[in-house]
């Protein structure tokens, strides 16, 4: 742009009008383009370089053929190198310009005087210079400028595949990954972590975690902050309530960090521990049943009462309200033996034969489970008020197929069907309750026959001496009276000399049936000895009143054998073998008195009052013969 003056001065040595004019219009066009592209664009683009170098070397053309003045030409040549030098021209511009800068130099260099033409040259080298200089540092300023627009644009290609990759991760993770702000809510959630809410993603975005938290673990959720102004990580494990009302467990760890604007943001990583905590939830309750099995067996095992320890094991293994055990009487009836749970149960009756739940049970051996049993054909109203259950099952407790008892269980709310662990563990329960009912059995019957006579059924003398003692120290504790009496078959041995001793037996074994039925609950009949039989009477009043059961036992052999007895009442004070033995002396008493008849032992006082009141009087001397 220097050299425009210089143009302009050029024009007016034109000699011919025309060409003036035409250079000049010339020059002002080229200078309007110019000064119009810079002003839109802040630099001349290859485009309008082309226009530029087209108007440029038309005007020449036209100047040269009309007035062939150098002045002109120059001007223009000087004015296309210095648009040349300030535009952004491509190859085909710098031909144009080359081509239009040659050609007028020639024209005018040849038509100067020497000494002129070496000042245009040597002016024209300058501006050449000047403009070459000028396109180099354009060239560099563009090239730096290139360079740092490339740069810049592989930062953002970089930066955009950074955060694609990173948003990658983040929306394709398989683990539910949230990121909250400083008050808790949700400003980004990733696919997975919807998927185990079982929400939208787009639905948690600007609500926090207390909108799908359970109610009773809404206290473990805690608002981002900092520690002492340090990032803070925290575990926390806690149930989730998804829009069916389903309950899932979930583990969270929630990293707190310090965001742009100096708040707490918190970056939450969550996935779905339901199935850990379901296994380890049964494994705790495996462990569990376990125990309480395992503590029926060592109640069994330490001689505890096994009934109540099955009932209790029932209520634990099921979760249930309440258990109740029913065994058979021996006739025609289910008898509640054990309960818990429930109230005034023990001892009611459930004929076998009815139609109820536990008599199809009892009868079929096969479980059942009613999960609604209100109006059911087999469940009693008057059952559901008393155990107060929803659901009920009922067990056959049962060893080799014979089934000993019934087990009940009964549930306080609706269980709409049974577990297979429940299932399992009850019916274990049951065939451990049937073996330690059987033991049990067992062990009674061991004891039942050690303590029994084998050919009358009554008590032996084993039982006798227990009960007898034991009776003692109740008449000891109470002050209540008690008497004995020795009951011996007169002339036994004669009988059995004549008529054998299976006859014998045969007359032993009907007085005992006859005379047992004749004593009460609380009194004992037992065998002696051989034909020798012990009455233990409890809280008889009167000597009289003890002479009149014994007589009643006595009378029970049947004719014509007969019977003597001898009664004693203990004084208080005198062992169980003294007592026996005053029995004994007025049995011998009886004996000599002449048989068939009862004597009673004198009492261990020696006043007449004590005497009197004991009812008895002096027994006479025992038999010499030792035959009774």
């Amino acid at each position: 742009m220097l050299l425009v003056p210089t143009y302009l001065l050029t024009l007016t040595g034109g000699s011919q009008p025309v060409a003036a004019v035409l250079s000049a219009l010339g020059g002002v066009g080229v200078l309007a383009v110019a000064a119009l592209a810079r002003r839109r664009t802040g630099g001349i683009g290859p485009g309008q370089c082309e226009l530029l170098a087209g108007i440029g070397v038309g005007v020449a053309v036209v100047a040269l053929a009309s007035a062939r003045t150098p002045q002109s030409s120059l001007g223009l040549m000087a004015a296309l190198v210095v648009l040349g030098g300030l535009g952004r021209g491509t190859g085909f511009v710098r031909r144009w310009t080359a081509v239009g800068v040659g050609g007028g130099v020639l024209c005018a260099l040849t038509r100067l005087p020497t000494g002129l033409g070496l000042r245009v040259a040597v002016a024209l080298a300058v501006v050449g210079g000047l403009a070459l200089g000028l396109h180099r540092a354009r060239r560099s300023a563009e090239g730096r400028l290139h360079d740092q627009v490339e740069t810049l644009a592989r930062s953002q290609a970089a930066l955009a595949d950074s955060e694609l990759h990173y948003r990658n991760l983040f929306d394709h993770s398989p683990m539910g990954v949230g990121m909250a702000d400083h008050r808790g809510v949700f400003v980004a959630v990733n696919e997975a972590m919807g998927v185990i809410l079982g929400r939208d993603p787009a639905d948690v975005v600007g609500r926090t975690s207390v909108d799908y938290t359970h109610p009773d673990d809404c206290h473990l959720v805690a608002r981002a902050r900092l520690v002492d102004g340090e990032p803070v990580v925290r575990r926390v494990r806690k149930r989730i309530l998804r829009p069916t009302g389903q309950v899932r467990w979930i583990e969270v760890t929630g990293s707190t960090m310090v965001g742009a604007d100096g708040l707490a943001w918190t970056v939450g990583h969550m996935w779905d521990v339901t199935h850990e905590v379901e296994a380890a939830s049964l494994l705790a309750t495996a462990q569990r049943d376990v125990a309480n099995l395992a503590d029926v067996v060592r109640r069994m095992h330490s001689g505890d009462d096994v009934r109540s320890a099955i009932v209790s094991a029932a209520q634990g293994v099921a979760g249930a309200l309440s258990a109740v055990l029913l065994e058979h009487d021996g006739a025609e009836h289910l008898v509640v033996s054990a309960q818990t749970g429930a109230e005034r149960l023990v001892g009611v009756r459930v004929p076998a034969a009815g139609a109820t739940a536990a008599g199809h049970v009892w009868r079929t051996g096969t479980p059942l489970f009613v999960a609604d049993p209100v109006g059911h054909p087999l469940v009693s109203p008057e059952l559901l008020d008393v155990v107060g259950g929803r659901s009920l099952m009922w067990q056959p407790v049962s060893v080799a197929g014979q089934v000993l008892a019934v087990l009940v269980v009964a549930w306080p709310h609706r269980v709409a069907d049974l577990d297979d662990r429940v299932a399992r563990s009850v019916q274990v329960l049951a065939d451990e309750a049937a073996l330690a009912l059987q033991r049990e059995s067992m062990i009674r019957s061991l004891e039942s026959m050690a303590a029994t006579d084998p050919l009358t059924g009554l008590a032996n003398r084993r039982a006798w001496d227990q009960r007898l003692a034991a009776a003692m120290a109740g008449a000891q504790r109470t002050g209540s009276p008690l008497t004995v009496a020795l009951v011996d078959v007169d002339h036994f041995k004669a009988f059995n000399d004549q008529h054998g001793h299976g006859e014998g037996d045969a007359i032993l074994r009907v007085f005992a049936d006859v005379a047992g039925a004749t004593v009460r609950g609380a009194d004992l009949l037992a065998r002696w000895g051989g034909e020798e039989f012990a009455l233990m009477l409890a809280d008889c009043a009167s000597g009289a009143d003890a002479l009149a059961a014994v007589d009643r036992v006595r009378t029970s052999m049947p004719g014509p054998t007969t019977c003597s007895a001898g009664v004693a009442t203990w004084d208080g004070v005198e062992t169980a073998q003294q007592l026996m033995m005053r029995a004994d002396s007025a049995l011998y008493a009886a004996k000599s008195a002449g048989r068939d008849r009862a004597v009673g032992a004198p009492s261990t006082a020696t006043a007449p009052a004590q005497r009197a009141l004991t009812g008895w009087g002096d027994a006479p001397a025992a038999p010499a013969s030792s035959q009774r």
